[in-house]
């Protein structure tokens, strides 16, 4: 396996278990371990064990990409902070973005709220990003964009992960109507 995920019941409570249970897969394994109780503060076990084992899912797909940036930017000769935009629109290093890549989820269409919001200048208006696959709108009022309350829903998967609220649509660019 490449990562392993770990969430308690009551873990947020008391994240004991789960910090024993992460101590052995990492001596045992090797391999990068996540604890539900690190990546949420929040109640919820359900919701709180999925965004733990996409956590660990992402975390192999993350490695790959910002090593294969950094080769890059090496044969390039750039020197430069990398930088992964969070679903929320806001910015991680890529050493933290490691070891929590759920919380690049949604960042594409954050991303482009952010990107919409500086360049256009308003304040008070929706954000259409219209991609291959999906289109994302997102509404702009007073220069922010609402955060989710629940969190971001992935494919059907309810997830403690902060993200801002856009309504994406399976229709894109390359989609048949």
């Amino acid at each position: 396996c490449d990562a392993v995920a770990i969430s308690g019941y009551a873990s947020v409570r008391n994240p004991a278990h789960e910090r024993q249970a992460a101590q052995a897969v990492r001596e045992s394994l090797g391999v990068p371990v996540v604890c539900g109780h690190e990546l949420t503060g929040a109640l919820g076990f359900y919701e709180r064990t999925v965004t733990a084992v996409l956590n660990a899912q992402l975390i192999p797909v993350i490695h790959g990409l910002i090593k294969a940036v950094q080769q890059t930017m090496a044969q390039l000769n750039i020197n430069a902070s990398i930088m992964v935009v969070r679903g929320d629109g806001s910015l991680m290093q890529a050493d933290y973005a490691q070891e929590r890549p759920v919380e690049t989820i949604l960042s594409g269409p954050a991303a482009s709220v952010m990107g919409a919001k500086f360049l256009s200048g308003c304040k008070d208006c929706l954000v259409v990003d219209m991609g291959g696959t999906t289109t994302d709108i997102a509404h702009l009022h007073a220069g922010e964009c609402t955060i989710s309350d629940e969190g971001a829903q992935i494919a059907g998967w309810q997830t403690k992960v902060r993200a801002l609220q856009i309504c994406t649509f399976g229709l894109g660019g390359d989609s048949k109507i």
